[in-house]
């Protein structure tokens, strides 16, 4: 299974559930009410004003956001942004004069995003998109304050380039927050083996060991795990496209497993050292 093969298969389940969000009958006027109607909960004051299509069709979790240190005007970077739920998050919590860059594999998923920050005026920061390989995207170096990726990782073909580029484009002193669907840490390759991962599409499904050990191999400091939930396989079936479900899932034996401590989701947090090159 090839890289290119994954990533065009990723991206049409998206373009899919985009047309299956916007069924073919509803009139434009409708969908632009769902981009402008917004949902709140009144229990988590960091889930507000998100327009009501960009939180059905994000795909994420928790938002990395509560434990990014977003105060003065900063830059900051979304790496698999979606339908732009965390941009839109972010772009209203930053003060006047941030940037906020969400870039995604998803032209679709890049485009609902531009609808719903515009029908939601958020436009007293400078807001970009881009549609890009988060793998290979070249972000100027030292370029962001706070870089988050909501449950966008364990798409990826190759965790460890995706890292590298996360360190390389945060500034001195600058954090990453990761939000990531992982296996238990008992199923997931050694870390050493990790450079194989491109042969065993399975990997895409390290473990929070892993994320930890790649972290304090590129010298990243105060790594932090900030969240773990366990998921079941229901949930799983329910969040990743199908065809990663059935490479990663059924092919390799785990979907007969007993669903206990198989999957969960992490949040990890770490800062780039202040003096690094």
């Amino acid at each position: 299974m090839n890289s290119d093969y994954i990533k065009t298969t990723i991206k049409q389940f998206y373009a899919n559930e985009i047309d299956r969000y916007f069924d073919a009958n509803i009139h434009f006027a409708q969908r632009s009410e769902l981009l402008c109607t917004s949902s709140a909960s009144p229990d988590n004051s960091h889930v507000a004003n998100i327009p009501q299509c960009t939180s059905d069709l994000a795909s994420g979790f928790n938002s990395p956001l509560q434990f990014a240190p977003l105060a003065e005007a900063m830059k900051v970077v979304d790496f698999g942004c979606g339908s732009g739920k965390d941009i839109t998050l972010a772009s209203q919590k930053l003060k006047k004069g941030s940037t906020v860059v969400g870039i995604d594999l998803s032209e679709e998923m890049i485009n609902c995003a531009k609808e719903a920050i515009l029908n939601n005026n958020v436009t007293e920061n400078n807001i970009l998109f881009r549609v890009a390989d988060i793998e290979k995207y070249p972000l100027p170096r030292n370029f962001a304050d706070v870089l988050i990726s909501n449950c966008v990782l364990y798409q990826c073909f190759d965790t460890i380039s995706v890292y590298n580029n996360i360190f390389r484009a945060l500034k001195p002193g600058g954090t990453v927050v990761i939000t990531d669907i992982v296996l238990n840490n008992s199923l997931s390759p050694s870390p050493s083996s990790l450079q194989n991962k491109k042969s065993h599409w399975m990997r895409t499904f390290i473990g929070e060991n892993d994320h930890l050990h790649i972290l304090n191999k590129l010298s990243f400091a105060d790594i932090t795990l900030e969240d773990s939930n366990p998921l079941d396989k229901k949930e799983i079936k329910n969040i990743i496209p199908p065809e990663i479900y059935k490479w990663s899932v059924i092919e390799h034996g785990l979907e007969m497993m007993p669903d206990q401590n198989l999957f969960k989701t992490i949040t990890i947090s770490a800062n780039r050292p202040p003096f690094s090159c």
